[in-house]
């Protein structure tokens, strides 16, 4: 996962992408910077979650 923080001369967001393609955009300004990690962190477990339901070991069993 990589992400940007931008806010030069606009309110300031996260912008950030997952490995899975998904693109995740949110407002900081009001947050902490606690508060921004646990949004990226709750971000991050949802793409795992998705990624181990596409990919999970018990559906390849079933395929064969």
């Amino acid at each position: 996962t990589s992400y940007e923080l931008y806010g030069y001369d606009t309110p300031a967001r996260a912008h950030f992408k997952m490995q899975d393609g998904t693109d995740y955009e949110f407002p900081i300004e009001q947050y902490t910077l606690d508060e921004v990690q646990a949004e990226i962190h709750k971000s991050q477990f949802k793409s795992m979650l998705s990624n181990m339901k596409t990919r999970s070991l018990e559906r390849l069993a079933d395929e064969d």
